[in-house]
C-alpha cells in the first residue's frame, strides 16, 4: 500500500519512519480521500442520515484497521479523537461508478417519488383496509422525501464556506444567543461544525415556514409559495400522529390521484429550488420535467 506524503508516494515502511507530525498528516490525508461528513453526500430520513455510500464509520477504528502496526496506536487514537469530534459517524465517499459520480439531492428525490408511484399501482392483492393504509403510508413518505431533499440541500450549502456557516449561526435562534466564557471560546470553535450538524439534524424541514426563512435568510434562496404543500403536510400529520383521523376524530383518507398530484407538486417545488443552485440534470425524466416547465409557465 502506498501513501501520499508531500509530493510523493511512500510505502508503509517509509511511513513508519516518519515523525509524529508527518505520520498524522499522512493518515489524515488518507482518511479524507476515502471518507467525508455525511452532510455532504447522504440524504436524511426522519432526522437520520441514510449512508448510501457506506457507514457510519468510526474514525479511530477505521484508522486502526489501516495503520495499526505501522503507526503508534497513541497517534492513531489522537487523530481518531480529533476526527470524531468533527463527526461521530463518517460516510464513505461516492465511487466513480455511482451515478456517474454525480448523485444529487434531486436525483434521490426523483428516485424516491418514482418508487412511490410504482407502489400506488401494486394494490390489487390487498384488502380495502390495507389499501387505505398503504395509501396513507405512501402519502406520508412523499412528505419525508420532500423533507430529505430540503435538509440535504440546505446542509450541503451550509458547509460550502465559512461565510455561509456564519450566516446560519446568526439566523438559527437555538445557536445565535448562546453564551460562552472566554475560556470556552477556543474549545467551542473547534467543535463548531459538529454543533451545526447536530442542530441541522434536529431541524424539521417539513415545517415549510421555518425552512423558507432559513433558505432565504442564510442562502438567499426563495423556495416559493408554500401554502399548497403545507396543506398536504397537515394531512400527513393526521396519518402519522392521529392514525388517519383529524382533530375532531373524523376519518381522513387519500386517493391515488391525490398522491400522484402530490408527487408532481413536490418535484416541481424542489426543481424550482434546484434551478437557483445548479443547472437541472439532463438525466431527469423528460416527461416530469415537461410538467414542471408547464407549472412554472
Amino acid at each position: 500500500m502506498a501513501y501520499q506524503w508531500e509530493d510523493r508516494q511512500i510505502t508503509a515502511e517509509e511511513l513508519s519512519e516518519l515523525d509524529k507530525e508527518d505520520q498524522i498528516s499522512v493518515m489524515k490525508e488518507w482518511f479524507y480521500e476515502r471518507y467525508e461528513d455525511p452532510v455532504n453526500s447522504c440524504p436524511v430520513d426522519s432526522g437520520e442520515y441514510v449512508y448510501i455510500f457506506g457507514g457510519p464509520y468510526n474514525a479511530t477504528e477505521t484508522l486502526g484497521d489501516e495503520f495499526s502496526g505501522t503507526v503508534p496506536d497513541e497517534y492513531i487514537e489522537e487523530l481518531g479523537e480529533e476526527l470524531s469530534a468533527d463527526c461521530w459517524g463518517w460516510s464513505g465517499k461516492a465511487t466513480e461508478d455511482w451515478y456517474d459520480n454525480h448523485v444529487t439531492p434531486l436525483d434521490i428525490l426523483q428516485e424516491s417519488l418514482e418508487k412511490m408511484k410504482r407502489l400506488t399501482r401494486s394494490k390489487d392483492s390487498l384488502s380495502p383496509d390495507l389499501q387505505k393504509f398503504q395509501r396513507m403510508m405512501i402519502f406520508s413518505f412523499c412528505i419525508t422525501a420532500l423533507e430529505t431533499y430540503l435538509a440535504d440541500v440546505f446542509g450541503k450549502k451550509i458547509f460550502e464556506d465559512e461565510e455561509t456557516k456564519q450566516k446560519y449561526l446568526e439566523a438559527e435562534a437555538n445557536l445565535k444567543d448562546q453564551k460562552f466564557t472566554y475560556a470556552q471560546v477556543y474549545s467551542i470553535h473547534k467543535k463548531m461544525d459538529a454543533i451545526i450538524r447536530a442542530e441541522l439534524k434536529d431541524t424539521t424541514f417539513h415545517n415549510l415556514s421555518r425552512a423558507k426563512k432559513l433558505f432565504q435568510g442564510v442562502l438567499g434562496i426563495d423556495i416559493g409559495n408554500i401554502s399548497d404543500l403545507s396543506r398536504y403536510i397537515d394531512k400527513r400529520h393526521h396519518f402519522i400522529h392521529r392514525g388517519g383521523k383529524d382533530k375532531n376524530d373524523n376519518a381522513v383518507d387519500t386517493t391515488v390521484q391525490e398522491i400522484n398530484d402530490l408527487i408532481e407538486k413536490i418535484f416541481a417545488f424542489c426543481t424550482t429550488i434546484d434551478r437557483q443552485i445548479e443547472p437541472i440534470d439532463e438525466r431527469l425524466d423528460p416527461a416530469i420535467l415537461a410538467r414542471v416547465e408547464g407549472s412554472m409557465a
